[in-house]
C-alpha cells in the first residue's frame, strides 16, 4: 500500500514539474512594441538559366505612435523578381496592423500584418498589394518572419531613410485629406 502511494506521489510530482516548466517556457503574445526590429533571412535562389545566387527577405517594423507603425518589406523571388512595399499601418489590435492604399484595377491594397504566436505573417487576401509592389513571380500573402530572426534597430536612423520620409509624407497627406 505504501509503495503504491509513494509511486503515485512520484508520478504526481513529476507531472507538476513538467507543468511548471511548460508554464515558464510559454511565450507572452507578441505585441507591436515587442516586435520592433528588422527581420531577415537568406536563402538560395536561381535565375531561369539556372544561375544560382543568394536572396534575402527583410521586414522592418517600428511603432511610431500608439495607433500607427512604420513597416518596410523587401521580398525576393525566382529570376530576380521582388516585392517592395512600405508605409504607415494602423494598429487594429495589439497583434494586427493594417495598411490600405488604392491599387490598380479598381482594387484596394490592404496589407495585414498579423503578429502570431510564433511568427509575424503578411496578408494580402485580394492580391491588390502584390499588383503594385511585386514583380510577376512575387507575392506578399502568407509570407512569414520568425521572431528569432529579429535584429534591433535604431529608430533615429530609420527616420532618416527615404522610404520612411516618403511614408510619413504620404500618411500626413492622407490624414489631412480625411479631416477635410
Amino acid at each position: 500500500m505504501i509503495v503504491k502511494n509513494l509511486s503515485s506521489i512520484k508520478v504526481f510530482s513529476a507531472a507538476m514539474l513538467v507543468s511548471a516548466i511548460s508554464i515558464c517556457q510559454a511565450k507572452d503574445p507578441a505585441t507591436i512594441e515587442s516586435s520592433q526590429g528588422i527581420y531577415k533571412y537568406s536563402f538560395p535562389n536561381a535565375l531561369m538559366d539556372n544561375t544560382q545566387y543568394t536572396s534575402e527577405n527583410r521586414f522592418l517594423l517600428m511603432p511610431i505612435s500608439p495607433t500607427t507603425a512604420y513597416f518596410d518589406v523587401h521580398l525576393e523571388w525566382a529570376n530576380g523578381h521582388s516585392c517592395d512595399l512600405s508605409g504607415i499601418a494602423d494598429v487594429m489590435s495589439e497583434q494586427v496592423l493594417t495598411y490600405s492604399i488604392p491599387s490598380i484595377l479598381d482594387k484596394i491594397c490592404t496589407l495585414n500584418i498579423d503578429l502570431g504566436a510564433n511568427k509575424l505573417v503578411l496578408g494580402d487576401n485580394n492580391g491588390a498589394c502584390r499588383l503594385i509592389s511585386c514583380g510577376s513571380r512575387g507575392l506578399l500573402d502568407g509570407v512569414g518572419f520568425e521572431y528569432d530572426t529579429v535584429e534591433k534597430i535604431t529608430p533615429a536612423t530609420i527616420k532618416e531613410t527615404p522610404n520612411f520620409i516618403r511614408a510619413m509624407s504620404e500618411y500626413k497627406i492622407d490624414d489631412t485629406a480625411a479631416s477635410e
